[in-house]
Formats: structure tokens, sequence, C-alpha cells
């Protein structure tokens, strides 16, 4: 779930940024705080590492096809018949 969250954050952060440091730095701090989740996880026995990846492989899917759909729908957004 929290990659669900942060990534679609991420995405919309940096779609619709006017600054030239967000690309950047906006996705290395998710992966950053999406890691240390990952491994407070593991750490504190909330987890098994395979859950958290497929947790992660689950999430990164599902934002996927999210952002794909909402990027669809902008395109289509300016096409008339």
């Amino acid at each position: 779930m929290a990659f669900v969250i942060y990534g679609f954050a991420v995405f919309v952060l940096v779609r619709h940024s006017k600054r030239l440091w967000v690309p950047t730095l906006v996705p290395i701090a998710a992966i950053l705080i999406l890691l240390l989740i990952a491994i407070s996880r593991f750490y504190l026995s909330i987890q098994y590492p395979s859950d958290i990846a497929a947790g992660y492989v689950f999430g990164g899917v599902w934002l996927g096809l999210n952002v794909l759909l909402l990027e669809t729908f902008r395109l289509m957004k300016g096409i008339t018949l």
C-alpha cells in the first residue's frame, strides 16, 4: 500500500511541478522512504521478505496501470471526434 501511495504522490508532484529539481529529488526521496519501510518491516519481524517483495511488485503493477490510465485519459481529452 505504501508503494502505491508514495508512488502516486511522486507521479503527481513530478507531473505538475514547474521546478527543475523535483523530477530528480522527489523520486530519490520516495525510493529511500520505501527502502526504509521495507527494512523496518523485516527488522521488526512484521513481514517476511517474500511478502515485502510481492507487495512491491503488486503495488508497482497497480501504480503503473493507474498512471497509464490517467495519462491515456489526459491524452484523449484533446481528441475530438
